[in-house]
């Protein structure tokens, strides 16, 4: 990644799998993966192959962050519109992977 690539991200990404769900923005579901990094402005999510090329500019999402304490474990539920910004071949013939930017940027309290 070049200097000038990490001086655009504002968000500071985290390197987490959790599901994602992915929608049309008239609510059909197109797909699921899991996430590859997450910040509070977007993520990079590996999906099926077919997943990746049925998307096209804004989508909605619905993913669940792990969080835990010392006696607890659960999923915080997030939902939020996005738009698609890449789609890469994830080196086999049936996975992908795509980039979105979250349409607000969300308050996750991820932590590096």
């Amino acid at each position: 990644m070049t200097q000038q690539a990490k001086e655009r991200r504002q968000f500071t990404r985290v390197a987490i799998s959790c599901p994602v769900t992915i929608f049309s923005r008239a609510g059909t579901m197109l797909g699921s993966g899991r996430s590859v990094d997450l910040s509070d402005g977007g993520t990079y999510v590996a999906v099926a192959a077919e997943v990746a090329q049925s998307l096209d500019g804004a989508v909605n999402l619905a993913f669940s962050v792990p969080r835990s304490t010392q006696n607890t474990f659960m999923l915080e539920e997030f939902a939020c519109h996005a738009k698609l910004i890449r789609c890469q071949d994830g080196g086999s013939d049936d996975r992908a992977g795509v980039a979105l930017q979250f349409a607000r940027p969300l308050n996750l309290g991820l932590r590096v």
